[in-house]
């Protein structure tokens, strides 16, 4: 899957927690989503959504979306340029 817009783009993680794991990340460098503009942010809820409507059409497993950024050594950031998490989830049976 590839999408984007004016100011970001959706790829596959590399290193996926499940399958079909995404990520949205701003083209411009911005260390955290702290210091994304308002309409960098608006850019990438965009993708999101479009993003979630793709997986959704790829995997009619996928019950629910973990979104998430991780902002600062402390939290978890390994790499420094701003990317948000988009994983999907399928009910445990």
């Amino acid at each position: 899957m590839y999408l984007s817009n004016e100011l970001a783009y959706v790829i596959r993680d590399g290193f996926p927690v499940t399958v079909l794991h995404s990520l949205v990340i701003p083209f411009r460098h911005a260390q955290d989503y702290f210091s994304l503009t308002t309409q960098e942010i608006i850019a990438c809820d965009e993708l999101i959504r479009q993003a979630r409507t793709t997986l959704l059409s790829e995997d009619a497993s996928i019950q629910g979306f973990n979104i998430g950024v991780n902002n600062g050594a402390a939290a978890g950031q390994t790499i420094f340029h701003c990317h948000l998490h988009l994983i999907p989830g399928a009910s445990v049976i």
